[in-house]
């Protein structure tokens, strides 16, 4: 599990910049705070899903649905049950 949290916390490290990411998810679970808007989620979700090969459904394409890398990483990791 904590392979799947290191390297979503990779991922947005290529797409934030300016932040320590690595930093930021030691104290804080929220991804607004890293700059994380519509469009780099749209970005995120492509490598997200590149990565762990997974496909995200379309009524969880929206940012809130994932305000913390918590709900980010319990949704790739139920995804991936399902693509087993």
């Amino acid at each position: 599990m904590d392979q799947i949290r290191d390297k979503i916390i990779e991922i947005i490290s290529g797409l934030v910049e300016g932040t320590d990411v690595h930093k930021h998810f030691k104290t804080e679970e929220l991804l607004e705070p890293l700059g994380i808007d519509s469009f780099s989620f749209v970005r995120l979700v492509v490598l997200l899903e590149d990565e762990f090969k997974i496909n995200f459904e379309d009524d969880k394409l929206i940012l809130n649905e994932f305000k913390t890398l918590t709900i980010l990483e319990k949704y790739i990791i139920d995804r991936k049950n399902i693509t087993r």
